[in-house]
C-alpha cells in the first residue's frame, strides 16, 4: 500500500477492513502519529455529524481527542494545563 503524504495534521485512512477504519493521525504539539482503529458505521456518522462521543461511547477520551483535535490527549493536557501559581 502506497501513503501519499497529507498536509500536517490531516486525518489518513490506512485501510477499511470488513467493517473497520485503519485511521492515522499526527499529533499536532508533538508531531508524533497515532493509529486508531474504528468501526466503519461509527465513523461514517461521526464524519457526517453525529458528535465524537456519540458515534463512539466505547472509544478512550484520549482517543476521542485526537480525532476531534489532532493532538494526543497527554499533548493537549501538558499544552492546556492550568497554571497553579492563580
Amino acid at each position: 500500500m502506497t501513503l501519499i503524504t497529507p498536509p500536517r495534521h490531516e486525518v489518513i485512512i490506512h485501510a477499511y477492513t470488513n467493517d473497520r477504519v485503519h485511521i492515522g493521525k499526527r499529533c499536532m504539539l508533538c508531531d508524533g502519529s497515532s493509529h486508531i482503529i474504528v468501526d466503519k458505521e461509527a465513523w461514517t456518522a461521526w464524519r457526517q455529524g453525529t458528535y465524537c462521543q456519540h458515534a463512539f461511547p466505547n472509544m478512550s477520551i484520549g482517543d476521542r481527542e485526537t480525532l476531534i483535535s489532532g493532538s494526543h490527549s497527554d499533548c493537549f493536557d501538558e499544552a492546556f494545563k492550568e497554571d497553579d501559581d492563580s
